[in-house]
């Protein structure tokens, strides 16, 4: 017995000393700065938790996942490119103050977070067999003032958007979802990017309320696109849909100009590869402060919907199968810019002598399918650079004759002065002199 009691206190410590470091470990990863789990097990080492000071990242061997407990995720969420994961549930998770980045995931069919609303930010990419986004309630950015870094959607499966109500954000990129065909989201302001393309055919996008823009690209599959209070786009307007068969930016002001902007020289507006686009309306536009450069198709007969547009401050490039180009406002860009039109059914010369072109204080030369077109202030137009000589230029001339005449007498006089002088060279002919050291 006297053998044994030892090992009684010894196995006692030991246990002792386990416990202790189980807790230890718990209030450790609680306050870690990033906790991988591979294990549903590990996962419910972390139901006490309640807050997770750091990230939460799932390993990629893990199949389904219950996050139970943890309410708070102060960092990311993250499954990485790979995982097996099947099934995630976190009944009480409320808050993820970093991004929920959810990528490769290739077997992923179900996500549930009923208590979900507020993240970060939302990166899901290549989850092509997750349909739904598995949110209870609306889920937007961690408060009114917060501007959240990005949502990106990208070939997923995913059919709806609806409960995602972000009103501030930088990047928002909607591409690739073949299910999703209708985009409605709160947003008023993208600082950076708004691109949308190849999801379902015709995608309809909206975003009623967004006003500001950084770029914006429609791409190919939208379908329709309401925009009603968008003013202002810092950079560039890309449209290049198949499925569009009209455009209206029925507030747009300014493409650049407004606010100092980071890419000024590429503050364009360019539509192009849209086979179906037959009508397009900016009625307020009135600036442009790089390019306007549109593509129309064999169905595109009449350009228009430029009501207001006054100027386009470098280049203009049209072409297409156009029979009209109405551009009744605008005026000349600066002397570096030019106008080229390659539309064979506009009469060039029609066009040319319109008040847009005639009252315009033009600088800009206009190539018209071909030809040129030299366009001066308070000059009539005349094809391929002559202009008639108005009263001015012709009394210039007569003053300019007069004074080569005058200069011609003078060398004269003064050769003749000099008749007889003769003057050495210091150096042969027909030798280079030589330069002094």
């Amino acid at each position: 017995m006297r053998l044994k009691q030892p090992k009684f206190y010894v196995l006692s410590f030991l246990t002792t000393i386990t416990s202790i470091t189980r807790v230890s470990s718990q209030t450790f990863n609680c306050t870690a700065e990033l906790q991988t789990v591979n294990s549903q097990s590990d996962l419910d080492e972390l139901s006490n938790c309640g807050t997770l000071s750091g990230s939460l990242s799932l390993g990629r061997d893990i199949v389904n996942a219950t996050i139970n407990g943890i309410q708070t995720i102060r960092g990311a969420f993250r499954i990485p490119y790979g995982a097996k994961v099947q099934r995630v549930e976190a009944p009480d998770l409320a808050f993820i103050g970093g991004i929920m980045h959810l990528n490769g995931a290739l077997n992923l069919t179900f996500l549930n977070m009923p208590s979900l609303a507020n993240v970060g930010s939302i990166r899901f990419e290549d989850l092509p067999r997750l349909r739904t986004l598995g949110f209870g309630s609306q889920v937007g950015s961690l408060n009114d003032e917060f501007t959240s870094i990005q949502l990106v959607v990208w070939d997923t499966a995913i059919e709806s958007l609806k409960d995602i109500i972000y009103q501030k954000i930088e990047t928002v990129q909607i591409n690739e979802n073949p299910n999703l065909m209708d985009i409605n989201l709160p947003i008023k302001n993208i600082t950076g990017v708004f691109a949308v393309r190849e999801n379902g055919e015709g995608t309809k996008v909206s975003l009623p309320y967004l006003e500001s823009a950084g770029y914006v690209s429609m791409g190919a599959a939208v379908g329709e696109v309401n925009l009603p209070n968008l003013t202002w786009v810092e950079t560039s307007v890309v449209i290049s849909s198949r499925s569009l068969k009209t455009l209206e930016f029925p507030n747009l002001v300014n493409i650049g100009k407004e606010r100092v902007s980071t890419n000024t020289r590429q503050a364009s507006l360019e539509i192009s590869r849209s086979p179906n686009l037959t009508e397009i309306s900016f009625p307020k536009l009135e600036y442009i402060m790089s390019d306007l450069r549109i593509n129309g198709s064999e169905k595109w007969a009449h350009l228009k919907g430029f009501p207001v547009l006054e100027t386009v401050a470098r280049d203009i490039v049209i072409n297409g199968s156009f029979t009209d180009i109405d551009l009744p406002k605008l005026r000349a860009g600066d002397r570096a810019s030019t106008f080229w039109i390659n539309s064979p059914e506009v009469d060039c010369t029609d066009l040319i002598g319109r008040p847009t072109f005639k009252d315009g204080d033009w600088w800009t030369n206009i190539t018209c399918n071909g030809r040129a077109f030299d366009l001066s202030p308070n000059d009539p137009v005349r094809e391929g650079g002559e202009k008639s000589l108005s009263g001015g230029a012709i009394g210039g001339i007569v003053v300019g004759v007069i004074a080569a005449i005058g200069v011609a007498l003078v060398v004269v006089f003064v050769c003749f002065r000099r008749k007889g002088y003769t003057h050495s060279l210091p150096w042969n002919r027909s030798e280079l002199p030589k330069i002094p050291g």
